[in-house]
């Protein structure tokens, strides 16, 4: 664990030391010990806020690969480097197939050759579960970003705040998510999103993404406009079928979640997606039988799918949902199911088949 300290052994963050040559053997002696101290299991190796050379990389790369059994995680940050950074971090993940967590904070990453071979790392890697790039850079060249994010399909858990993303890497970011990678967690706090860039990565958290739990979103300049997009991904309620076909598994997460509206995005909450579904059906038809919503009429729902919405309605009230639905909420539903759906039959209405049992 390397990083700057007082003379009372206290860390000194946000300052970084510069490289001097007289530090050149004591990251020999580092090297040197890191391949022949055999007696010695070392499972993290962290560098903070302390200049990394290429000469010095190189010494320490070659001197990695001795420990690829027991290495886990790799800790780089604040190291002034560039595409030389990069690499080095490349040949580390590629050398160490245990390694489970990285962080290049506060680097830059601006280098689309450079951040090419990180990405082929990143994709090739078996078991790298979390990686942080916060404050990082990655330049104007949108494949330094792109060849980096689209190869975290194995990452659990993906820090890119304060990265400073913006509109170039919204449709980066939706593809990524569309493709249904194995990303619980992403975090995309302070990267200059607007609106128009919440709709776009909005299109990725569709029915296809099935894994994504967590999505931070604070402190972007998101309007209602584009939380309501981005709300929308998780629950359609323009009729029924939109509803089944929302995202049933991610969280979104913004700053100030204080209304009704903000606290819906926390419906998705753990619970399995089949129960998030079929409350959120609930609460459609709910919205739709007090006119509350653009949902339609509900009797347009199909009589033959009576026992099944009927079951629904044991779920319940809805966690984080408006008050209206505390009090007699099961039998108030029931019975106005059961009045518009006789209504509609006696007076022969034809009902659209909604595929709602096969979802």
């Amino acid at each position: 664990n390397l990083q700057p300290v007082d003379a009372d052994g206290n860390s000194l963050f946000g300052v970084r030391i510069e490289h001097d040559d007289l530090l050149s053997k004591l990251w020999k002696y580092l090297a040197i010990a890191l391949i022949h101290r055999e007696d010695c299991s070392i499972d993290s190796f962290r560098v903070m806020n302390v200049q990394l050379v290429p000469s010095v990389m190189a010494q320490l790369g070659k001197a990695l690969r001795f420990r690829s059994r027991s290495l886990k995680t790799l800790i780089l940050i604040d190291n002034d480097f560039g595409r030389e950074g990069v690499t080095f971090a490349a040949g580390v993940l590629s050398e160490n197939k245990r390694l489970k967590r990285m962080s290049l904070n506060s680097n830059r990453l601006d280098d689309a050759e450079s951040m090419a071979k990180l990405g082929g790392a990143l994709g090739d890697h078996p078991l790298l579960e979390s990686l942080s790039v916060r404050y990082c850079s990655f330049g104007d060249d949108p494949r330094a970003f792109s060849a980096m994010i689209l190869s975290c399909n194995n990452v659990k858990f993906l820090d890119l705040r304060n990265a400073n993303i913006g509109s170039r890497g919204a449709a980066t970011i939706a593809r990524f998510l569309s493709s249904n990678p194995s990303t619980e967690t992403l975090n995309l706090c302070s990267n200059n999103f607007d609106d128009a860039d919440a709709d776009v990565i909005s299109r990725g958290l569709s029915r296809n993404n099935t894994n994504l739990k967590l999505l931070y979103m604070s402190n972007n300049p998101i309007s209602e406009s584009g939380r309501s997009a981005l709300l929308r991904s998780i629950f359609d309620a323009s009729s029924l079928n939109a509803v089944v076909d929302s995202n049933h598994t991610c969280e979104l997460i913004f700053d100030r979640m204080h209304t009704v509206h903000d606290m819906v995005m926390l419906i998705n909450n753990f619970t399995p997606p089949d129960t998030n579904r079929k409350r959120k059906v609930v609460f459609a038809i709910h919205d739709a039988l007090v006119g509350s919503s653009d949902f339609g009429s509900v009797e347009d729902v199909p009589v033959q799918l009576a026992p099944e919405v009927l079951g629904l309605v044991q779920f319940g009230p809805l966690r984080y949902m408006s008050s209206r639905l505390m009090y007699n909420y099961s039998l108030t539903l029931t019975y106005e199911m059961f009045r518009r759906w006789l209504c509609s039959f006696l007076g022969g209405k034809s009902s659209t088949a909604i595929d709602v049992s096969a979802r």
